[in-house]
């Protein structure tokens, strides 16, 4: 019964399909605003940067130096100082016992 109802619907050339309103092209093209996406762009890119700096930074809870021991109003008992690479570079540099240059 299903397979003479299948064959009989297909070949109906009766369909169920009208045109309700022909297409009408546009009265104007259509274009990005390339400048005004590229300004968004870049201050949404910014607000979000900035905003996850702060959140990371919110979120950080090591210790990194006395002065932020210092807003817990715990004493501060010793410091640990890194001594880097650069500033040892700029000690070099600059230090008194070399001699001067020509």
């Amino acid at each position: 019964q299903r397979y003479g109802q299948s064959r009989m619907e297909a070949q109906s050339t009766q369909t169920d399909i009208t045109v309700l309103n022909p297409a009408v092209p546009p009265a104007k093209h259509s274009s990005p605003k390339v400048l005004l996406n590229i300004v968004l762009s870049v201050f949404l890119g910014t607000l979000l940067g900035v905003g996850i700096g702060f959140l990371v930074e919110l979120l950080d809870r090591r210790v990194r130096s006395g002065q932020d021991i210092a807003g817990l109003e715990i004493p501060v008992l010793a410091e640990v100082t890194k001594k880097g690479r650069r500033l040892e570079k700029l000690r070099r540099l600059f230090s008194r016992n070399r001699p001067a240059m020509a």
